[in-house]
């Protein structure tokens, strides 16, 4: 003897699909973003190059020329604070 047991069909068949779809769509809207990106990126690096280049002109003047220090006296000529009072 012998039996077959067959599966009746689930109902789940829908939800596959649906889960699918969503997927698809996710998986195309980050292409998207991915593409905008890429344009983006793209143009930030390649695009001033082509020929929109920016000029700036920035006009600064030159620093006034700085005297040299000068030179302190030598330790011989220098009173010290305490070599002046003890001798005044």
């Amino acid at each position: 003897m012998s039996q077959i047991n067959v599966n009746p069909p689930s109902n789940g068949g829908g939800d596959r699909a649906a889960a699918a779809g969503i997927n698809l769509v996710t998986v195309l809207v980050v292409l998207v973003v991915l593409v905008v990106l890429a344009v983006l990126a793209w143009n930030f690096v390649i695009g001033p190059l082509l020929g929109s280049q920016l000029v700036i002109n920035v006009n600064v003047t030159a620093p006034a020329p700085q005297q040299p220090a000068a030179t302190p006296a030598p330790l011989a000529a220098r009173p010290s604070a305490i070599g002046a009072w003890a001798f005044a």
